[in-house]
């Protein structure tokens, strides 16, 4: 019984899951695209809420994969050991 699978017939946990990684991903390109963006900036670009761009750049930053650089008014997100 401990590697029994649950399915779901409306999709819920795999479309949760889907979406979360789909906006990681997301996130992550388009600071790859153009470094140096700002949160509110990546607002923009994604259509997403501050609180969830905020919510996977923090993801993102533990996984080492993006940081912050410059002052909190003008600086902004890298992705982690480029330069």
């Amino acid at each position: 019984m401990g590697n029994d699978t649950i399915n779901f017939d409306d999709g819920t946990i795999n479309g949760t899951i889907n979406s979360e990684t789909s906006t990681k991903e997301m996130i992550l390109k388009v600071i790859s695209d153009k470094e140096g963006l700002s949160a509110r900036d990546i607002i923009k670009l994604t259509g997403k809420s501050l609180r969830t761009i905020m919510r996977y750049i923090d993801i993102l930053k533990k996984e080492n994969k993006v940081e912050y650089r410059g002052a909190l008014k003008n600086g902004g997100y890298y992705i982690k050991g480029q330069k």
